[in-house]
């Protein structure tokens, strides 16, 4: 069950007084600093995007994106200002690779308008600050990419996971590595929801 179910309910939300946390990453060092070099340690984060899918539900969040644009635009726009700050204390602290996960609320749900104002103005300057502090931005986004996978690109992501071919995406990974494989590393291209 989805904490909001009314316009109420998200007004009440949106007026909860904010205190900003601050990531503990002495975890993710540690772990870092065990694995080494035998392993790739990620943090993930969800984007803005994800903030009214999950605090809505995916339904009701695309019903008010298409009948009330401005209030899932200003619940986007607070959520990913907060990630921001949150990402960039992170970074400083020494967190190096991000999974970004939200987009694929857009590119399966949405639709285009939601990428070009929900998306890529937020996700854009989250990669962008992410590589200034030396980092790898690793983005996530299931299902059918091939209308977005340029626009995921663009995005300057350094990864792209999971690349899923039919049935449950649209694209094969030699497709997708002709179109941006020269700008980003793929990763999949498996049967991940049958096998894995």
């Amino acid at each position: 069950e989805y904490p909001c179910k009314s316009m109420e309910d998200i007004e009440a939300l949106l007026a909860i007084p904010y205190m900003r946390p601050h990531p503990d990453i002495s975890r993710f060092l540690a772990e870092r600093e065990c694995v080494g070099q035998d392993a790739l340690l990620v943090m993930g984060v969800g984007d803005g995007l994800c903030y009214p899918n999950d605090m809505l539900g995916t339904e009701y969040c695309s019903y008010l994106w298409a009948s009330e644009p401005e209030v899932i635009r200003r619940m986007v726009a607070t959520a990913a200002e907060r990630i921001f700050s949150v990402v960039e204390e992170a970074c400083r602290g020494g967190v190096d690779v991000l999974r970004i996960v939200g987009g694929e609320y857009a590119t399966q749900l949405m639709g285009r308008r939601a990428w070009e104002e929900l998306v890529a103005p937020y996700d854009g300057p989250l990669v962008e600050m992410i590589h200034s502090h030396g980092g790898i931005a690793h983005y996530h986004n299931h299902g059918n990419m091939q209308r977005f996978l340029e626009e995921i690109a663009a995005l300057k992501i350094d990864s792209l996971d999971p690349i899923e071919q039919p049935p449950y995406g649209d694209i094969q990974m030699s497709e997708a590595a002709s179109r941006i494989g020269d700008r980003v590393c793929l990763v999949g291209g498996l049967d991940d929801m049958e096998i894995l």
